[in-house]
């Protein structure tokens, strides 16, 4: 499964066996802290002077995600979301088939892989800890999977889902569906349309080469 797990990048020296023994020990439990938000300065009377932030991010429910975003982001990162677990064989398989076929590399990772691995990027503190988080290596596929399946036992799918639109990178400076519904269309994301929704799920397969302002 470890190795099923990994479409698009070779075992870097490490067997089967290694790395059944090596997924087994590690540690699951992932250990990170909720994305950041921006702070917002006020004066004695209440009235708004300023806001701070590294990364403009404003993290809202589920619920106030427009339907049809929530559909969006998950047609185009993982369709089958609600009917696998940490780990979607069927699209792992085809990614490993498409990449033994075509020059294109295609990603076998679930939407809980990627929101654990958004959330490790959002935490690293160091450009150390940012390379380990997007190293494309087997070790960090592993890891991702490992907490995904932790994840996938603590967490409703909705949660899931929840908490990977308030922390996937939108480009443009944008962290979170609702920064970048704000960002590209000054409304919420509660309002968002077929269009936009379409428009914002595309961006997150490659932030910077789709943004549509460049």
């Amino acid at each position: 499964m470890a190795l099923i797990a990994l479409p698009g990048i070779g075992s870097a020296g490490l067997t089967a066996r290694d790395a059944a023994i090596d997924f087994e020990n590690m540690d699951g439990e992932l250990k990170t802290s909720p994305p950041s938000e921006k702070t917002v300065m006020y004066d004695v009377n209440g009235k708004e002077i300023a806001r701070f932030f590294d990364k403009y991010r404003e993290s809202v429910s589920l619920a106030k995600v427009a339907p049809i975003m929530r559909q969006a982001i998950i047609d185009i990162e993982d369709s089958r979301f609600y009917q696998h677990g940490a780990l979607d064989l069927k699209g792992t398989i085809r990614a490993l088939a498409t990449n033994a076929n075509s020059e294109q590399v295609q990603g076998g990772s679930t939407l809980t892989q990627q929101y654990v691995k958004n959330l490790l990027v959002d935490n690293a503190k160091t450009q150390e800890e940012y390379l380990e988080a997007t190293a494309p290596t087997v070790g960090r596929k592993l890891r991702e999977l490992r907490y995904a399946l932790d994840l996938e036992e603590k967490m409703t799918k909705n949660q899931i889902l929840e908490g990977y639109l308030n922390v996937a990178y939108f480009g443009g400076g944008a962290y979170g569906v609702q920064a970048a519904s704000k960002r590209y269309f000054s409304k919420p994301a509660s309002e968002l349309n077929l269009e936009q929704a379409a428009l914002l799920a595309g961006i997150t397969q490659n932030p910077t080469a789709h943004d549509p302002i460049r």
